[in-house]
């Protein structure tokens, strides 16, 4: 699993600056609140930085007009947004935190309460969906195994019926 951070921002030194100075002047108007919780005037917050180190998770990071040429499906989704996928180009990604639940984080340590919860029902799902999908033996399964496994070690004959 991997995570995508989508910011409700379009990438450029134009666009940076011109958002800088937006969440310096009135943060309360600026429209991406991951970028705002997320990052300081100039770069990213350390603390989100060592946070994300700390997941051991593949990270992406995406502004709006990357995500819209990735994912040209998605493109009613409201942003910000945070995903998570498998890495496959044929696989849709899911919505781990979507954009009210970013929106509802007034600070940092509010958005890494909230990423965590949803990383642990995330993967508490996918632990569900792959034990739900795995075969089921019966109980005996095994001990017939054991049991052809000796008989061929043996060199068993089969058994034949005679008329």
């Amino acid at each position: 699993m991997r995570l995508v951070f989508v910011y409700n921002a379009d990438r450029g030194l134009f666009n940076a600056a011109t958002d800088t100075v937006h969440k310096l002047l009135s943060p309360g108007t600026y429209e991406c609140r991951l970028c705002q919780v997320t990052y300081g005037a100039f770069a990213m917050r350390r603390a989100w930085r060592d946070y994300l180190d700390g997941l051991g998770l593949p990270l992406v990071f995406l502004h709006r007009d990357e995500f819209l040429s990735t994912y040209p499906a998605l493109t009613e989704l409201p942003l910000p947004v945070i995903l998570t996928d498998d890495g496959r180009a044929d696989a849709a990604p899911l919505v781990l935190l979507g954009a009210a639940s970013i929106d509802a984080c007034t600070n940092l340590d509010a958005l890494i309460a909230a990423t965590d919860e949803a990383l642990q029902a995330a993967t508490a799902m996918k632990a569900a969906a792959s034990k739900a999908a795995a075969p089921r033996l019966p109980p005996h399964a095994g001990y017939l195994g054991t049991i052809v496994k000796r008989c061929a070690s043996w060199k068993c004959s089969p058994i034949t019926r005679s008329t």
